[in-house]
């Protein structure tokens, strides 16, 4: 017999079992992480002395501080996939994961959008929506760029207006590459 699928066993298994199941391995993981610490204070005391527990004591609350943070978007980014992922709304799971990756991570985004019709509109709401999860939103390109047509050339200074963010490149249609440098794009995350 084989075991049930995870997504099974979190539909039918009591709570309780579940509390446990999930519980023990993050309990464990804590007191290994704080045993480090305690080893790491041992050997160094005895090896090197009392200046190297000293500087472990000053990094000890920034390793701290990244921990935290890091659980707090790894465990807020878990629940609302999960959530999702109950109620069967796999496309709104992908946007949690995402969201919580791109936030651990810490890049913030390159927002892609069509020069046309509509792009004051899809930008003004992705900036918006960007902003409100705490995503820095980094630049924009604008896809099918027609230099010089006036409604164009209007989207992308409204753009900038309505994201706070520069457009860093112009892509004409069937164009093969950015009209902007590497470098450039590193800057942007740099």
């Amino acid at each position: 017999m084989t075991a049930p699928p995870r997504q099974t066993m979190l539909a039918t298994a009591p709570v309780s079992k579940l509390i446990w199941t999930f519980a023990i391995p993050a309990i464990l993981s804590q007191v290994v992480n704080s045993m480090h610490n305690i080893v790491d204070q041992t050997f160094l005391g005895w090896g090197i002395g009392d200046l190297a527990i000293a500087a472990t004591n000053i990094a000890f609350p920034l390793s701290t501080l990244t921990t935290a943070l890091a659980a707090l978007i790894g465990m807020g980014g878990a629940a609302g996939f999960s959530l999702d992922l109950g109620k069967k709304q796999e496309r709104s799971a992908r946007k949690n994961w995402g969201n919580a990756i791109v936030l651990s991570v810490g890049l913030g985004c390159l927002l892609v959008a069509e020069a046309g019709l509509g792009t004051i509109n899809q930008v003004g709401l992705t900036a918006d929506y960007l902003h409100r999860r705490g995503i820095p939103l980094q630049g924009i390109v604008l896809n099918r760029f027609q230099p010089g047509n006036p409604m164009h050339e209007d989207n992308r200074a409204l753009c900038e207006l309505v994201s706070g963010a520069r457009v860093v490149a112009c892509v004409p249609e069937g164009a093969a590459a950015l009209d902007c440098t590497v470098e450039k794009l590193k800057a942007l995350y740099g």
